[in-house]
C-alpha cells in the first residue's frame, strides 16, 4: 500500500475521467469522453441546506475526428447530472474545436477557445485530458493491422515520433525511446 494511503480516512468525493475510442468507418474513429463527480458522504451548501450523497456531475462528450490528421469535424456534449441549470447553457460551448486538430498546443487551445466564462471549467478538464487519450485510443486502432509497406511504417514512424518527441521525460529527444524510434525512421529511409 501507498504509505500515503495508509494515512487517509474514509473518502469523501471521487472523481473518474473516462474515454472510449471506436472505428467510424475508414477514416474517422469516435472518441468518448465521459467525467463524473460523486460526493460519497451527505454535505451542507452555504445555505445549510443538507445534500445527499450522490452524483454531482455527469457529462458527456463525444468527438467525431478525422484521421489520420486528427481534425475534430464534430462534438456533441450531454449533460447529464450538473449542479445548476445553467450548466445546461454550455452544451454549445466546445464548437469552436470544430476544425482543431489533436496535435501540439491542443490544451492550450481548448483553454483559449472554450475556458472561463465562455464554457465549463469541467468541460475544459475533460477535453484537455482527451487529447493523449484520443492519440492513444487512434494508436490502438490503427496499430492493430501490421503495416507490411515501408512507406506505410515510414509515415506512421514519422508520426509518432513527431507527435511523442519531448512530451515528456521518457520521449525526451536523447532518450532511449526517441533514438529507437529515430534510428527506425532513417533504416525505413534507406
Amino acid at each position: 500500500m501507498n504509505r500515503l494511503m495508509e494515512l487517509a480516512y474514509e473518502p469523501a468525493h471521487t472523481r473518474d475521467l473516462t474515454f472510449k475510442t471506436f472505428r467510424s468507418g475508414d477514416s474517422h474513429i469516435i472518441t468518448q469522453c465521459r467525467l463524473s463527480d460523486i460526493r460519497l458522504r451527505e454535505y451542507y451548501k452555504l445555505t445549510q441546506e443538507k445534500v445527499p450523497s450522490g452524483t454531482l456531475h455527469d457529462i458527456e462528450v463525444v468527438l467525431l475526428i478525422k484521421t489520420p490528421s486528427l481534425v475534430i469535424e464534430d462534438v456533441e456534449v450531454t449533460m447529464l447530472t450538473v449542479p445548476r441549470a445553467d450548466c445546461n447553457d454550455v452544451t454549445k460551448s466546445l464548437e469552436p474545436l470544430i476544425g482543431l486538430s489533436v496535435s501540439k498546443g491542443f490544451t492550450a487551445n481548448v483553454r483559449n477557445l472554450c475556458g472561463g466564462v465562455k464554457g465549463c471549467t469541467h468541460l475544459v478538464t475533460l477535453l484537455t485530458a482527451a487529447g493523449p487519450a484520443i492519440v492513444q485510443g487512434y494508436l490502438a486502432l490503427s496499430y492493430q493491422k501490421q503495416a507490411d509497406e515501408k512507406s506505410v511504417r515510414l509515415n506512421k514512424a514519422s508520426a509518432m515520433l513527431s507527435y511523442l518527441k519531448n512530451t515528456c521525460y521518457a520521449w525526451r529527444a536523447e532518450g532511449e525511446a526517441c533514438i529507437k524510434l529515430e534510428e527506425l525512421v532513417n533504416k525505413l529511409k534507406d
